[in-house]
């Protein structure tokens, strides 16, 4: 649509330096204005013209040097929080590598997971734990070993095998202070 509220046949670029011709008049008229009110502002100071000059031409060179920085800068974040939509903008695309870290765990340390726990408590009570009790909370709940898999590799009974899980789970829970 273009001034008089007709349909404009023109292009996609047409249009865009249209709304850009606005965006800047209108810029443009904003920092006349504000000039403006500077100006009597200094006139009221008893400032000389000369030095009101160089400060309006000093206050144009910063509009114009952020106008720019502004054309040229696209932020990588345009869209909400909590929202997972990176393909929303094309500098996620383009560098994705350069601001992307993967982490991945030293999965020959059979304890790996410990690495990758954030409750304090928890880090405070599995370290105070024995090598083989580690390796039972690694066999159980992260590796996710049956009972009779756990009673083969541990060469006892299932039956002992689920008496030493719930020993642990309560040492843990004990050292924990009572909280899992």
């Amino acid at each position: 649509m273009d001034r008089s509220g007709s349909v404009s046949s023109a292009s996609p670029k047409q249009a865009e330096r249209d709304t850009m011709g606005r965006y800047n008049y209108a810029e443009q008229r904003r920092l006349r204005e504000e000039m403006a009110g500077k100006r009597k502002e200094y006139q009221n100071a008893n400032m000389c013209e000369e030095k009101i000059l160089e400060l309006e031409e000093y206050d144009s060179y910063v509009s114009r040097g952020d106008r720019t920085y502004q054309r040229h800068t696209q932020s990588l974040s345009n869209f909400k929080e909590g929202m997972e939509d990176d393909g929303r903008n094309p500098l996620f695309k383009k560098f994705l590598e350069a601001i992307s870290v993967e982490m991945q765990p030293d999965y020959s340390n059979p304890f790996w997971w410990f690495d990758t726990l954030e409750n304090e408590k928890l880090i405070t009570a599995i370290s105070m734990l024995s090598d083989q009790e580690k390796m039972l909370l690694t066999l159980h709940p992260i590796n996710e070993y049956s009972l009779q898999e756990m009673s083969l590799y541990m060469g006892c009974s299932k039956s002992n095998v689920w008496y030493q899980v719930q020993l642990l789970y309560e040492k843990i829970r004990n050292l924990m202070g009572g909280s899992i």
